[in-house]
């Protein structure tokens, strides 16, 4: 007969191995996706190992399959890795000492357990009653120690999780926020349950599922329900995405850039880890890219999209170049908001070609003034010579008169 622990530990192997390939072929390109699959998949090889450890034919066999568990306690690095991005911990992010510790712990217990086994196990024993084989007693200070890393990194994401929570506004992520959190919480409690019975050596009410299938099963249940992560270069068609020429950049409700095409790095000199998981107001100035995403998105409640909007691009350099910003609004099928997607292009030639335009107009409108001015000086030397020609004129029709007038005097004096 099969024993239960090798049917739950085929199980566990192949529900984690199902949703971390489908995850990933998701959105291969997502920095969460390929860690939700390296979580997945690290824990999904570790029940497929001790799968074998268990129905090993023989002691040498089992000896081999208990030494190829030393890479397990990494699936806690990678849930801990993934966590920090979902709940935007940008401050953790920043400081590499924390990496540091996340994947040091995990490092230090692999190469005790390939160079020292005896340090972390002792040798396998048979279980007649269950026909299984099993590690009899582990090293309790490194045992212990991992078991502590794993609790501390739930629980602390557990507090975290529970506060990011309640900055949302997006009904869609705090759904998605509440199943992993409920996939947190449920390792806790088994986990709870499992240590009671042992201590009190009763037999536990949980079958021998490993805890953490839940938050895989959660995680999913998420990504499908909720569609976790759907804000992807699947949802804005990829093959689009990918060509155009234009820049594009996709948004989550948040602000937070999920996706880019290769035209941003082409414009912007940013690579795509450069931008993936950074608010959108990177690319703005500083004087207006705090509020660009709260300013766009209320615009896009007004009307279905925004053209051709002038903005101000900075490189990755820091150089500010002019540009143009499209923006609309991306819903699944039941209309529900899941982000923003931007088109921005440079606009620097047209720009250069409006200066030059507006400095020929400057230069016209003087050469303008001048012609106008030498018309008008023109026009009134003009009309002073015509008055000069009409006074001359008149001079000489009053001479002849005068001349006339002496004559008749002279005339009267002599008779």
């Amino acid at each position: 007969m099969l024993s239960p622990f090798l049917i739950f530990r085929f199980f566990d192997f192949a529900v984690a191995a199902i949703f971390g390939l489908l995850v990933l072929y998701r959105n291969p390109r997502n920095k969460l996706n390929r860690l939700y699959f390296l979580f997945s998949m690290t824990f999904a090889i570790w029940q497929f190992v001790s799968l074998n450890l268990y129905s090993a034919s023989s002691f040498r066999n089992a000896c081999f399959w208990g030494r190829m568990e030393f890479f397990w306690p990494f699936a806690g690095a990678f849930l801990a890795h993934f966590l920090i991005l979902f709940t935007k911990q940008v401050n953790l992010v920043k400081k590499k000492f924390i990496f540091l510790i996340i994947y040091g712990i995990p490092a230090i217990y692999s190469i005790a357990a390939i160079f020292f086994p005896s340090f972390t196990t002792s040798t396998p024993e048979f279980s007649p009653e269950e026909g299984i084989w099993y590690y009899g007693q582990y090293n309790e200070v490194l045992y212990y120690l991992i078991v502590v890393y794993l609790m501390m990194i739930i629980l602390t994401f557990i507090v975290i999780g529970f506060g990011y929570y309640k900055t949302l506004k997006n009904t869609t992520k705090r759904l998605q926020t509440k199943a992993i959190l409920i996939g947190l919480i449920i390792p806790v409690i088994i986990t709870i349950i499992d240590e009671a019975a042992y201590y009190f050596d009763i037999p536990s009410p949980i079958p021998p599922l490993s805890p953490l299938l839940f938050l895989c099963i959660f995680l999913g249940y998420a990504m499908w329900k909720y569609e976790l992560f759907a804000l992807d270069v699947m949802s804005a068609a990829e093959s689009t995405m990918a060509t155009m020429s234009d820049a594009l950049l996709l948004v989550d409700p948040e602000g937070i850039i999920t996706d880019i095409n290769k035209s941003v790095t082409k414009l912007l000199g940013y690579e795509d880890n450069e931008l993936i998981g950074k608010k959108i107001g990177i690319i703005f100035p500083q004087t207006e890219g705090d509020f660009w995403h709260e300013k766009i998105w209320k615009e896009l409640e007004k009307g279905p999209a925004i053209n051709d909007l002038e903005v101000a691009l900075r490189t990755k350099e820091g150089k500010i170049i002019p540009g143009s910003s499209s923006a609309a609004l991306v819903r699944d099928k039941n209309k529900k908001i899941l982000g923003t997607i931007y088109i921005v292009r440079d606009i620097s030639e047209r720009k250069n070609m409006e200066n030059d335009v507006r400095l020929h107009m400057k230069e016209l409108k003087k050469i303008n003034e001048i012609l106008v001015g030498r018309e008008m000086q023109m026009i009134k030397l003009k009309n002073e010579n015509s008055e000069l020609k009409r006074k001359l004129t008149l001079q000489k029709n009053i001479a002849p008169n005068q001349e006339d007038h002496l004559s008749s005097g002279k005339e009267i004096e002599s008779k």
